[in-house]
């Protein structure tokens, strides 16, 4: 993506879509979410924050290096890939595990399917966006816009950046 926007809320996916879209220079967009959840290894352990990121399935925008297993797809259902940072912390965690995460205080159980090399960072999980969006209980809603612009260089991604946070002010976004 050339320019990604951070919302302080869900918000309804058609509005900030559409809304993004009316920006000359804006060529497309995705809606993802961003949403945090915890993990206990073992019970009564501490648990440790995790963030995952919730690409649609049918995103163009995320080209994974995978170290193992393999991407998502569309339709994958309580499948995860975890970030080799997870791994680092616990190292006994492979695909093909399925692991319990606590997300607004409920469990939740998923899947291992694949570990995604990235430089070191909090633990990330990715997930398809179509599934966490119903596990949240939050269809059809966005918190994280991902923006492709119809020049890639940084001026028009700066100009554009700037437009999209005053048409979101203006509109109590």
């Amino acid at each position: 993506a050339d320019v990604n926007v951070e919302l302080s809320r869900l918000y309804r996916m058609d509005q900030v879509v559409s809304l993004t879209e009316s920006v000359s220079g804006v060529e497309g967009v995705e809606g993802w979410l961003l949403y945090s959840g915890t993990f206990a290894h073992k019970k009564g352990e501490t648990e440790t924050g995790i963030t995952f990121f919730a690409p649609p399935s049918t995103s163009t925008l995320i080209r994974p290096i995978l170290i193992s297993g393999r991407w998502l797809t569309p339709g994958d259902e309580n499948a995860i890939v975890v970030s080799n940072s997870f791994v680092r912390m616990f190292p006994d965690v492979d695909v093909g595990d399925r692991l319990t995460i606590k997300i607004d205080g409920k469990e939740s159980n998923w899947q291992v399917i694949g570990v995604l090399s990235m430089p070191p960072s909090t633990p990330l999980f990715y997930a398809n966006y179509e599934y966490l969006s119903h596990v949240i209980n939050e269809p059809r809603q966005t918190n994280s816009l991902h923006v492709i612009t119809s020049a890639h260089d940084i001026a028009t991604q700066e100009r554009i950046s700037d437009q999209l946070e005053k048409l979101y002010a203006a509109r109590g976004i």
